[in-house]
């Protein structure tokens, strides 16, 4: 795998020599691919250097941005299948927040008791500072409505994994930013609405009880079946069984 690393790293250097080149000349033709060989070796490259191998992460989002923004075609349609279908996306959506559910543990949320007041101060800073950001973005360049909403939810998310990655790349609190990450995470449905009805709702149409329920079926359902998942693991026989009398209950209601 070092030598694919090593390999890489000497291609990233001539594909960027290309790049440069192309871009100096305007051939586009040639300069959007070797953009994303760029970006792709690159990524591949980081790992060679001992120093750089945690941002080989990093780079592979830089990737797929690449790619994205030069190729937009590429990712709506792949033969017949629709990749705007909204279906698909929340199926994708859903198994990667499944993913993301299959880090966490309820153990995540012991640390409460001992850190009350760090995820009390972190959740507020997570839903105050990042959306005022966001509108302050949009107040001093002016964008359109649409990508000033669009900047607005982004700065109303709740965080993810990646910004656990990022603390343990700093060495910092992991447990505050894990246990911080959970709770960001089971309150957004209910805050994200609101903060979008407060600072986008004169942009965009905001229906706030059917963002809700998207964000909780895109968010909340995934990763407590995660969560669900990792309980049953440990659970007793008779606590198994609890829950199965409990799914049977649900499947006999509907």
């Amino acid at each position: 795998m070092q030598k694919l690393y090593r390999f890489s790293l000497w291609t990233c250097g001539i594909t960027t020599v290309v790049l440069v080149v192309s871009l100096l000349t305007n051939q586009d033709w040639l300069s959007k691919p070797f953009a994303v060989l760029t970006a792709v070796t690159l990524a591949l490259g980081l790992g060679a250097v001992t120093s750089l191998k945690g941002y080989q992460y990093t780079a592979w989002i830089i990737v797929a941005v690449v790619a994205g923004m030069i190729y937009p075609q590429a990712f709506m349609n792949w033969g017949t299948v629709n990749l705007r279908d909204k279906t698909l996306i929340l199926v994708i959506i859903q198994l990667v927040m499944f993913g993301m559910g299959t880090h966490m543990s309820l153990k995540d949320f012991q640390g409460l008791a001992t850190t009350g007041k760090g995820v009390a101060i972190g959740l507020l800073c997570h839903f105050s500072i990042m959306p005022l950001m966001g509108l302050l973005l949009i107040t001093i360049f002016k964008f359109e409505p649409e990508i000033a909403a669009g900047i607005i939810l982004i700065g109303s998310c709740s965080s993810g994994l990646a910004s656990n990655v990022m603390v343990y790349l700093a060495k910092a609190n992991l447990v505050l930013s894990v246990i911080v990450t959970a709770m960001a995470t089971l309150v957004a449905p209910f805050l994200t609405p609101l903060l979008m009805k407060t600072f986008a709702g004169t942009l965009i149409e905001v229906k706030f009880i059917d963002m809700m329920i998207e964000i909780i079926k895109i968010v909340i359902v995934p990763i407590g079946a995660a969560l669900l998942h990792d309980y049953l693991k440990r659970a007793s026989t008779s606590s198994r069984n609890k829950v199965r009398i409990v799914q049977c209950y649900v499947r006999c209601m509907h």
